[in-house]
């Protein structure tokens, strides 16, 4: 009784996970189409760097990181100026976001330029780390195929463009946020995975300090791992949640240790009471989850459709997503991704002020799902054809992949460039 169940489970921790079926796999080795979507996001994000003209948010944050970078300035003195200045706090979120200060300050230091070009380049090293963790989350999961679609998805997103050329917050709490899940695939399927867990709950405190998202994200990350240990050791589910909870602990400690408590709480009063005060809140930003809907499918309708799909998918039956022979490791793995995407949208869609940048966590693990259902669909298709018709197919497949890239293009150089839309409010794009 005891042999056979141990044979079994070695087998299935031994397991590979197989790649899928893929039109990818026509014309070009999976290996080159990951390097050419990865070529392509990169020079997208190059060329469409430059704006016309800066946000409020961009402007006060280059003003913190300057002062704090030329040593003019405490980051407990920013954050009284702040509290005791309406103009400030009226147009902008505080300057509590100290992980954020931290790298914008680092950045101003490499180039030795403090302006809020600076910090927009920032944000594109940041989305361009995210395309490079969106590969390796994919790959571990369903193998090249799935990253060189899931890579193309996100390189042509129009939301995801649009915050890699603007000195928000928002592309670097992507990027840490992604590799938070890359932790979390991690110690899914090499478990215990020690290192892997500690990488992803002191990268989710670690976003505490990028933006105010980041206590969702630390919250989720404990409860991943907590969930996916449970089964196998209650001991390992209750260090995680215990570890999760000293790292949050300690970001906490920190922020107040550097700012001041006093400074830190009338910073934070004031941004969860400035709604009522703030004319662009109230104009732009108020509503209901109809506006994630709305904006979602005027910018990138294809793409947000398909990852809201693949995310059902993958939480009621994640066998369908992958491949036969695909390690369990591999389907829980993905199964916690959409969990993540999940519960993070429902968290956004109750918070009172909507803004689609908000929603940029979400961004490259949609594409992940999206890639993950077309290539499970595709699979079970093409099983059905003979060899030349495959073929045929897997043609028209890339031809149509790359087409709708070039859509998503246009739809960002439409809205960003010709229209010069500041912000990805939905209501910008609507035209009220």
């Amino acid at each position: 009784m005891v042999r056979p169940r141990i044979a079994r489970t070695v087998k299935a921790r031994r397991a590979p996970a197989a790649p899928l079926a893929t039109p990818l796999a026509f014309g070009f080795p999976a290996a080159a189409a990951v390097v050419f979507a990865l070529a392509l996001g990169i020079l997208l994000r190059l060329v469409v760097m430059d704006v016309p003209q800066r946000t409020p948010d961009e402007l006060y944050y280059a003003y913190y990181a300057v002062h704090l970078s030329n040593g003019e300035a405490s980051f407990a003195s920013l954050l009284q100026h702040y509290s005791a200045t309406p103009a400030m706090w009226q147009e902008t979120a505080p300057p509590t976001r100290l992980g954020y200060l931290w790298l914008a300050v680092g950045a101003i230091g490499l180039t030795g330029v403090g302006s809020p070009e600076t910090l927009a380049l920032l944000s594109l090293v940041s989305s361009v780390v995210g395309l490079f963790l969106v590969m390796a989350i994919a790959l571990e999961i369903g193998g090249a195929p799935c990253a060189a679609l899931a890579i193309l998805l996100l390189a042509s997103s129009p939301l995801d463009l649009a915050i890699a050329r603007r000195g928000w917050q928002d592309a670097t709490q992507a990027a840490v946020t992604l590799g938070v899940a890359w932790a979390f695939v991690g110690a899914v399927r090499r478990p215990p995975g020690w290192v892997a867990r500690a990488v992803c709950l002191a990268l989710a405190a670690y976003s505490m300090l990028i933006k105010e998202t980041g206590m969702v994200i630390l919250a989720l990350a404990i409860t991943g791992l907590a969930w996916e240990a449970w089964p196998r050791s209650r001991r390992d589910a209750a260090i995680s949640v215990l570890a999760g909870a000293l790292a949050g602990l300690a970001a906490v400690a920190t922020l107040l240790a550097v700012g001041g408590v006093e400074n830190v709480v009338g910073a934070y009063r004031l941004l969860f009471s400035s709604a009522t005060m703030n004319d662009y809140m109230r104009r732009y930003q108020m509503g209901g989850p109809g506006l994630y809907v709305t904006g979602l499918l005027l910018t990138q309708p294809v793409t947000a459709s398909l990852a809201v799909v693949g995310t059902a998918l993958a939480l009621a039956r994640p066998r369908w997503l992958m491949a036969e022979g695909a390690a369990d490791g591999a389907r829980r793995a993905l199964r916690g991704v959409a969990g993540f995407v999940l519960l993070y949208a429902l968290v956004a869609a109750m918070y009172s002020q909507k803004n689609m940048r908000f929603l940029s966590p979400l961004f490259g693990l949609g594409c992940i799902l999206a890639a993950a259902l077309l290539l499970g669909a595709w699979a079970r298709f093409a099983a059905t054809l003979v060899a030349p018709a495959r073929r045929m197919g897997a043609a028209v497949g890339w031809v149509l992949l790359l087409v709708h890239a070039a859509l998503d293009v246009m739809r960002f150089w439409q809205g960003f460039v010709v229209r010069q839309i500041p912000d990805l409010a939905t209501r910008w794009f609507v035209g009220r």
